[in-house]
């Protein structure tokens, strides 16, 4: 997340930096290494762990296949002391909603979490495009997934029928 080479202490041997994690990962370990004019040196460890107050899991088949009826579910997590009342949008590109469903909104208990589901039918080969949004008022997140529409079809068996004329062969 971060590389400094150099940083300045302050007359006491303190330094202080500011550092943006990124969302990908929940636990950091930061080390320190110093060293002065002289031959004193030192080191420090610290772990961390990140976490989003709010957090939108999308659950989805990993392909679909024409004519399908499936269920989308969104999990939300609320990893805050206090309830959050978000609106969950489920957009569904290359699908179309079994039920369209007016805007809702859900609330989460304190360090809760809540499932949303939708339905969706497969009616064309290619990609579908899956975006869930949890929209509140102070927080909100989002996920997107690709996933693949295969045609409805089965395995294609070739029967051939034939006559073998051994009279017709010649010898060589």
């Amino acid at each position: 997340a971060l590389w400094l080479p150099d940083v300045t202490t302050d007359q006491s041997g303190r330094a202080s930096v500011q550092v943006s994690l990124p969302d990908s990962t929940t636990r950091w370990k930061a080390t320190a290494r110093a060293c002065d004019t002289g031959t004193r040196v030192g080191e420090g460890a610290l772990t961390v762990r990140t976490r989003q107050p709010l957090i939108a899991r999308l659950q989805a088949p990993r392909f679909f296949v024409v004519g399908d009826l499936v269920t989308i579910s969104g999990n939300l997590n609320n990893n805050t002391d206090q309830p959050l009342v978000v609106e969950p949008v489920l957009s569904a590109g290359g699908l179309k909603m079994a039920h369209e469903e007016g805007t809702k909104r859900v609330t989460i208990p304190a360090n809760g979490q809540v499932r949303v589901d939708w339905s969706v039918e497969v009616t064309e080969p290619g990609t579908a495009t899956l975006k869930l949004s949890a929209l509140g008022e102070k927080y909100s997140d989002a996920v997107e997934r690709k996933l693949p529409i295969h045609p409805h079809g089965i395995e294609a068996f070739v029967a051939l029928a034939g006559k073998l004329d051994w009279g017709a062969l010649a010898l060589a």
